[in-house]
């Protein structure tokens, strides 16, 4: 059985305020006046001028659309009113009939279905059923003369009459003189048949007009971008993030490119969690190539040699410190001369002429 890991126990999960560790998994949340970026890390306070449509949390239920003073304004797709909130979006009688048979008529709660003559509305609200026809013919013949019967039964007999069964219309029927004729809402196109109406699916024709992704939908579609893309106001468009533009997203330097980003760390760095830097320690790989003592520094290290002993000038090596004493004399100095030739360092020690230098000893001329 693999054990649980828990992803915030390594800094932090990689997130800027604050990290939730979930069975499989960890999210990044933010603090009081801040939002959740893109990139599902980093956090963007949230401006005191008025909410923007990249924060999921502007409420708008189909689109939201930045206002040019600040703030957002919320829309809704066709066939549906913007609610008295201003946020939700309430269908209308235009988006499928409003899901009625027969006839469909927009109040302030929504739409409002209702049958034509002889039918009744059944309990779901939407469908219609026939009524009793005999109680109807039989309320007809006491109220009116036979013949004005007889004309309703051959009207109903040799001509279609949206009265029965909407006319055989799917959505809307409209009683004319040469018999019915049906329509169909927004989205959708009558059939051959005259009757039948079809969904269109307006992802077929040039992908819907949408750069990325289209979903059709039922009398309309929606348009989506790929990760690392937002969708512009006009619903079709998609742009690049450039989470570059975020604040701390890499603790370095960030290099935006198109649907993504990287982050690259100075030298003496190495990256973790994909978007922190944190220092090398050189001095624990190989003591750092030094000789003797070495000191780890933010970004960098340095060799040290122990006392008597120089360090060399390729800032790794120590050289032993040397002196030429001529015997009751001043200390003179003894001149060290290195050269590289064939790419071999070489060096030699020089004394003064009343002097010798023998390694491990002193002698005097």
């Amino acid at each position: 059985m693999t054990a649980h890991v828990d992803e915030c126990a390594d800094n932090n999960g990689g997130c800027q305020q604050i990290c939730v560790n979930t069975m499989g998994s960890y999210e990044c949340l933010c603090k009081q006046g801040f939002f959740l970026s893109d990139n599902q890390h980093t956090c963007i306070h949230r401006s005191d001028d008025g909410m923007n449509c990249m924060n999921k949390e502007h409420g708008c239920a189909h689109i939201c659309r930045e206002t040019p003073k600040g703030g957002v304004a919320c829309e809704c797709r066709p066939g549906f009113e913007l609610a008295k909130n201003q946020r939700d979006c309430t269908l209308t009688c235009n988006y499928g009939n409003g899901g009625c048979q027969h006839t469909c008529d927009d109040t302030d709660s929504g739409p409002v279905c209702g049958c034509h003559q002889k039918y009744a509305l059944h309990s779901d609200s939407k469908t219609c059923i026939e009524k009793d026809e005999a109680a109807i013919e039989s309320s007809e013949f006491n109220a009116t003369s036979v013949a004005d019967v007889d004309k309703r039964v051959k009207r109903r007999l040799f001509m279609e009459t949206c009265a029965v069964n909407n006319g055989g219309c799917d959505r809307t029927c409209k009683d004319t003189a040469t018999g019915v004729r049906c329509s169909c809402p927004v989205g959708f196109t009558l059939q051959p048949d005259g009757k039948t109406c079809k969904d269109i699916d307006e992802c077929l024709v040039n992908n819907g007009g949408c750069d990325h992704f289209c979903r059709n939908t039922v009398g309309s579609f929606e348009c989506s971008c790929q990760k690392g893309h937002k969708l512009l106001t006009d619903e079709r468009s998609c742009q690049d993030i450039d989470e570059c533009s975020f604040e701390r997203t890499c603790d370095h330097t960030c290099i935006n490119y198109p649907g993504s980003f990287e982050c690259l760390c100075h030298k003496g760095y190495t990256l973790y969690g994909q978007t922190h830097c944190g220092d090398i320690d050189e001095c624990s790989i190989n003591n750092g190539s030094c000789e003797h003592g070495c000191v780890n520094t933010m970004g960098s290290y340095e060799c040290l040699c122990p006392s008597g002993v120089k360090l060399h000038w390729n800032k790794k090596d120590c050289l032993e410190a040397v002196k030429c004493l001529p015997d009751a004399k001043p200390v003179p100095k003894a001149q060290l001369i290195c050269a590289k030739t064939g790419g071999v360092d070489s060096c030699s020690l020089s004394c003064p002429s009343n002097a010798l230098f023998v390694v491990g000893q002193y002698r005097v001329l």
